[in-house]
């Protein structure tokens, strides 16, 4: 008498929890737009003594390498000393008479033996 009772409660239990199941409705989706937002970024960098400003404009793209457009000014005249267009990694000041520019290399390309393939020296004057 029990296990009728108990059967017939588990299987009406089994009936109703399959049919609350829902099925997920999975939508289109063909038309979505993914949109990639660029910022523009300006940096300013004094040089080590503080004579110079290294000014860099450059998309942040999230890609590398990265296009820096960079000018040189005097700090205390503002005349511009240097300019010019590099692609790479990374620029900065090597010391204060020049700025070491960051190559991209590939790390299939990376040849640790030959670091001068690793970076450019640009002379500010």
């Amino acid at each position: 008498m029990i296990r009728k009772i108990l059967a017939s409660i588990s299987v009406t239990l089994a009936i109703i929890s399959f049919f609350n199941c829902k099925t997920k409705n999975i939508k289109d989706t063909e038309n979505i737009e993914i949109v990639m937002q660029h910022k523009n970024i300006l940096k300013e960098i004094l040089s080590p003594d503080k004579s110079k400003i290294l000014i860099l404009e450059y998309v942040d793209k999230m890609e590398i390498p990265i296009l820096f457009k960079y000018k040189v000014l005097d700090s205390t005249s503002k005349k511009e000393l240097i300019s010019g267009v590099f692609s790479g990694v990374k620029m900065e000041w090597e010391d204060d008479t020049s700025i070491k520019a960051h190559s991209y290399i590939a790390i299939v390309e990376k040849d640790n033996q030959n670091p001068e393939k690793l970076y450019k020296i640009i002379k500010v004057e």
